[in-house]
């Protein structure tokens, strides 16, 4: 394996390490941080097998071929649960997100079954040769990765409607959220490139292709890592622990977060998401976040709770409220259910709504 090929698997390693490191230290995790350490794992992963194909490795170990495959089709649903971990919105069960992962799982179950000597045959024969490069399951594969690439990357993008330049794409404006959001736009423009030309040209131009694939997916790969060292600071201890949010702008933005709470009533919204307050204050999400965990030391929704907290004390002291179940109050002030609200008061008040409207009749 030549000197490049070793410094690429480097490279993928160094990202499986990150992914895990971060799972395993809670202390960098924020708001959907494990999807997006599971996701760093998993397209490393990707990348690592993709590399591994063209050279002596799984000839020498053939049971490892194909094992990583699965996991292009979970890059897209851990991307879109980190999403909709921040907007606090449950929609569809994970399981369902997961199931092209699973049938390909399940599909490739009899590939995993074959003896050595099979699979090396199959390296040289369908991924070297490119011999029934367009079979039905590898067909059925580029379809399931094509519609998980406009479902969940198209649609991250035209909910969160972000704007792209380069040079936000050189600078510390660019939130991890849209770095990874990138990452797989990037991903599957590689991967539609390679899948287009081995379907319409078959293996004719595969050095080219395959050489310019692998600068292309170093390139990416230093590029997210180096960003994800810098923005949760490895070895810290802290997640943004080099936030460039400077002392004079955070006491300017905690001015105008509050005072566009206060304005706004957005506590009031029960199903309010992050992005439509760092919206209203023109910041990004990532912005927002690290402000709320390093600078104010709560995540999102204890912030929006305190309003809403604040808001209950008020009606419970309120006549005019008394008749009003505990789980109207709770409706009244944001929150979706009494037992969230019952937990949310609890841990602000040191007891319940009841005790506390019981005490301030």
């Amino acid at each position: 394996m030549s000197v490049f090929n070793w410094f690429t698997e480097f490279v993928c390693g160094v990202g499986v390490l990150m992914g895990v490191s971060w799972l395993l230290n809670r202390n960098w995790w924020f708001s959907g941080a494990q999807n997006l350490a599971l996701y760093l794992v998993a397209f490393s992963l990707v990348f690592v097998e993709q590399n591994l194909y063209w050279g002596t490795f799984y000839l020498n170990y053939p049971h490892l071929l194909m094992v990583f495959d699965p996991l292009a089709l979970a890059l897209g649903p851990l991307l879109y649960l980190f999403f909709r971990e921040s907007a606090s919105k449950k929609v569809l069960p994970v399981i369902v997100h997961f199931l092209p992962f699973l049938l390909m799982v399940i599909i490739n179950l009899p590939f995993y079954g074959l003896t050595s000597t099979e699979k090396q045959s199959f390296l040289i024969n369908t991924v070297w040769n490119g011999q029934d490069v367009n079979a039905p399951e590898f067909l059925f594969f580029r379809i399931l990765l094509a519609g998980q690439l406009i479902y969940y990357g198209y649609g991250i993008q035209s909910r969160k409607k972000y704007k792209w330049s380069i040079s936000m794409l050189l600078s510390s404006r660019l939130g991890l959220d849209q770095l990874f959001l990138l990452s797989f736009f990037f991903f599957g423009a590689i991967r539609a490139t390679w899948f287009l030309t081995t379907s319409l040209s078959g293996y004719d131009f595969i050095i080219y292709l395959d050489t310019t694939t692998r600068v292309l997916t170093t390139i990416i790969l230093l590029f997210l890592f180096g960003q994800v060292f810098g923005r949760i600071k490895i070895g810290s201890g802290r997640p943004y622990a080099n936030s460039n949010i400077e002392n004079e702008e955070v006491a300017q933005l905690k001015k105008r977060l509050y005072a566009f709470m206060e304005e706004k009533e957005l506590y009031l919204k029960r199903d309010l998401k992050m992005v439509e307050v760092a919206s209203g204050l023109n910041i990004s999400e990532h912005r927002l976040s690290q402000l709320l965990n390093v600078h104010l030391g709560i995540n999102f929704f204890e912030y929006i709770n305190r309003f809403r907290i604040r808001r209950a004390r008020l009606l419970l002291h309120d006549p005019s409220f008394h008749k009003f179940t505990i789980e109207a109050i709770a409706r009244e002030c944001g929150f979706n259910s009494k037992s969230t609200f019952n937990e949310a008061f609890r841990k602000l008040e040191g007891r319940t709504p009841s005790s506390y409207k019981k005490d301030n009749r």
